[in-house]
């Protein structure tokens, strides 16, 4: 008797279990109903809210604007990168050691600490130059190319008409026979 009590209970188990794992069924199947339900209904609303826009003529001009204004910033983004010519693209000219950069009428000095000078140029960040990048990307290029270096550093006019644009050329170093 004792052994019948234990089978009893243990098929009172296993019936247990076999009801909790159908019910575990049912509720994810009547879960993914009811998800399947909202989504069919989240487009149906979607496809009423197009379908609105499209019959409110204001709407459609608003639409179209912006596809305009979205076309005309990528065809911007687009120039922009084509007018990037790669470096084999340029039409170097080098200077030789005996050109001499104009030297400025200005004394160049150090003042401050580097780490004032990094806190003055964080709080007053040189003007944004786009017309003359180009020109300065290709000279630095193409001095660098030939061992020159150009190095460009921005400074603030000092009298009216003066550039702001201060410019330093180094020459490769020259051999020990010349």
């Amino acid at each position: 008797s004792a052994a019948g009590n234990v089978w009893l209970a243990s098929q009172q188990v296993a019936e247990q279990q076999a009801r909790w794992e159908a019910e575990r069924r049912e509720a994810e199947r009547q879960e993914a109903a009811r998800l399947e339900a909202e989504r069919q209904e989240a487009d149906h609303q979607a496809r009423l809210a197009a379908e609105q826009r499209e019959a409110d003529p204001r709407s459609r001009l608003e639409a179209e604007r912006q596809r305009q204004v979205e076309a005309a910033r990528l065809a911007a983004k687009l120039r922009d990168v084509q007018a990037r010519s790669p470096l084999d693209e340029l039409e170097p000219s080098i200077p030789t050691p005996e050109a001499k950069p104009a030297s400025s009428s200005r004394a160049t000095t150090a003042v401050g600490s580097v780490a004032s000078s990094h806190l003055r140029r964080a709080a007053h960040p040189p003007p944004q130059v786009s017309d003359g990048s180009t020109a300065n990307d290709r000279a630095i290029a193409a001095s660098a190319g030939a061992g020159f270096g150009l190095s460009l550093r921005l400074n603030r006019p000092h009298e009216a008409g003066s550039t702001i644009w201060h410019t330093e050329q180094s020459f490769p170093p020259r051999g020990e026979d010349e």
